[in-house]
């Protein structure tokens, strides 16, 4: 707190936030990055998971999300996005990869005997199925059930896409622990 700083990108003053809910950082008085959306508990918990350094950096004019290694952005994208959009952020990051918030997609995943694992979405956000970069999708915590009960919780899966069969809304893909991810 009383600490002064300008953005990287716009030089304008930041406002140091030093609360006790989030984690420390800096904010605009307007925010200059026009990708900026405001952040859901999704995003922010995303961001906890990794060194502060590697959040928010900025590659002018944007701020990445997340940095990680080999300098690949990790695009965090909680709300839907349009397919410009898609494409203007892969044009501009170009090292890069997409983690989307899929914990509410209407998604059928089935492992197979041989490995691998097949999706069908029965309600796509369409704009995702032309992404060219890497797609992975944060599915959450999976329901174990034994007949209709819940009977817990595995782990917290990522789901890497690896094809999305042209024209279609299925494709088959890896499943990965969060761990694995980071």
């Amino acid at each position: 707190k009383g600490a002064n700083g300008n953005c990287a990108s716009c030089s304008a003053p930041l406002i140091p936030k030093c609360g006790e809910t989030n984690i420390h950082h800096w904010a605009h008085r307007s925010n200059c990055d026009p990708w900026h959306e405001p952040e859901s508990d999704w995003h922010i918990a995303w961001k906890e998971l990794v060194t502060p350094a590697a959040c928010e950096v900025v590659i002018p004019p944007h701020r990445a999300d997340i940095v990680g290694d080999n300098s690949t952005v990790i695009e965090l994208q909680h709300s839907s996005i349009s397919e410009p959009q898609i494409q203007e952020r892969e044009h501009f990051y170009f090292n890069m990869v997409w983690l989307f918030d899929a914990r509410k997609y209407d998604l059928e995943i089935v492992k197979h005997e041989k490995g691998y694992w097949t999706f069908r979405w029965k309600h796509a956000r369409r704009s995702q199925l032309n992404c060219r970069k890497p797609v992975y999708w944060d599915i959450g915590r999976w329901a174990i059930t034994k007949g209709m009960v819940i009977v817990g919780y595995g782990p917290h899966q990522i789901f890497e896409v690896k094809k999305v069969y042209d024209g279609r809304v299925d494709g088959w893909g890896n499943m990965l622990t969060k761990d694995q991810f980071l």
